[in-house]
């Protein structure tokens, strides 16, 4: 696993647990933050509802996002 994801002026430091974008501090919460880590370490397949909040932490019985 990588330390460090890099795309244009955004670096995911895992690390220090923080999103920076043009070298500033993005404030995440920590579930947002977990959702963008597993995103970019599984960006070359589908991932389904169900794995993301499993992953993640969600509950199962949220209600419906439109």
């Amino acid at each position: 696993m990588a330390k460090l994801y890099q795309f244009d002026d955004v670096q995911i430091d895992l690390r220090s647990f923080r999103v920076l974008k043009a070298g500033k501090v993005l404030p995440l919460e920590p579930k947002a933050l977990n959702v963008l880590i597993f995103l970019v370490e599984n960006r070359d397949r589908l991932i389904e509802k169900r794995e993301l909040l499993d992953a993640v932490g969600g509950k199962r019985s949220s209600p419906k996002m439109c």
